[in-house]
């Protein structure tokens, strides 16, 4: 019983003495031993590091907090007629270069099979053999394959 009695005291103790603060006049400050005045002044580092560290978490806090309200406001704002018709717009707006490239690419490369089949089927349709046509359509789908890819692929 007694024992209890003793530890119930010295906790006690202990806690209301970690809540305890005592001011200090300069002259006070100034009598205490150096070795005092280091570990006071170790103390009021960790101090402002703790402040420092507790900004961060409030700034972290509040980024947070703000980007889950952006990030509530964006979604219901999509969800309207209005959202849907900005997110199209920006859609084109970064991806017309992209769409425009495989729109032209694919009339170029639907130019090029279409060349390709004129040339074979000119070739089985007449005997008489013209060189010089056959190299330039030959060169000539080779060419728009080739500006096809190139514009897919850009």
């Amino acid at each position: 019983m007694l024992k209890r009695i003793l530890f119930l005291l010295i906790t006690n103790i202990v806690a209301i003495s970690s809540f305890c603060q005592v001011t200090l006049t300069q002259e006070e400050y100034n009598k205490l031993p150096e070795d005092v005045k280091k570990e006071l002044s170790t103390s009021k580092e960790m101090k402002k590091y703790s402040d420092y560290a507790n900004w961060g978490k409030e700034i972290g806090v509040a980024v947070n907090e703000t980007l889950k309200a952006v990030e509530e406001s964006s979604i219901r704002i999509s969800k309207t007629e209005i959202g849907q018709s900005a997110i199209f717009i920006l859609k084109w707006k970064f991806l017309y270069k992209d769409f425009i490239h495989i729109i032209v690419g694919s009339i170029l490369l639907i130019i090029c099979i279409g060349l390709l089949i004129y040339i074979t089927r000119r070739r089985k349709s007449e005997n008489s053999t013209d060189e010089t046509q056959r190299a330039y359509a030959v060169v000539a789908s080779i060419v728009t394959f080739i500006a096809s890819m190139a514009t897919i692929l850009s």
